[in-house]
């Protein structure tokens, strides 16, 4: 703590996110309370968790054609970590 330069900055951070968390909780509660919005959120939410899963996860073949992989990233953007790619 004694080698944080901007300690107010640090609390003002830190109170805004306590603040959010319980605005979130607040908003959260409103909704929940709300007969019918409980049910056609957690439809929204498995409707998009199922596509999420179609689109990237499922078809791996499709997902890697079109991205890049992580260790293609690795390698090519640390040039000390070339010879990485011939031992993989």
């Amino acid at each position: 703590w004694d080698k944080v330069e901007n300690k107010t900055t640090v609390l003002l951070y830190g109170g805004g996110a306590i603040v959010a968390v319980w605005l979130s909780s607040i908003l959260v509660g409103a909704i929940n309370s709300v007969p019918l919005l409980p049910k056609i959120m957690e439809l929204v939410g498995l409707g998009y968790s199922g596509w999420f899963v179609y689109r990237y996860l499922l078809f791996k073949v499709r997902f890697q054609s079109k991205y890049i992989t992580s260790h293609e990233f690795f390698v090519w953007n640390n040039p000390s970590s070339l010879w990485v790619s011939h031992i993989i």
